[in-house]
């Protein structure tokens, strides 16, 4: 049994970039803005705004919100082309 040593390389596979940083910074501060504008919105009149719920409405459930958003955008945009088997 023999072995070649000038075996063929296949190319290497080109990563595309992965999205810019200010996409991500534009999807946060759109969907924080809406959460601000729709918990102040609703909000009662005589209710203190430095409560618990309103930190959770305006502040805790967008930042979950765009984590998400986030994470399927970056999946969608770039992480599923690293995975992509070549044909040779």
């Amino acid at each position: 049994m023999t072995f070649r040593w000038d075996q063929p390389m296949p190319p290497e596979m080109e990563t595309p970039e992965p999205p810019s940083v200010w996409v991500f910074v534009l999807l946060y501060l759109v969907t924080e803005g809406s959460a601000m504008f729709l918990t102040l919105s609703s909000w009662p009149k005589g209710e203190p705004v430095a409560s618990q719920k309103f930190m959770l409405d305006a502040v805790v459930a967008p930042l979950l919100v765009w984590l998400g958003i986030s994470i399927a955008l970056y999946q969608a945009m770039y992480g599923l082309l690293i995975y992509r088997v070549p044909s040779f």
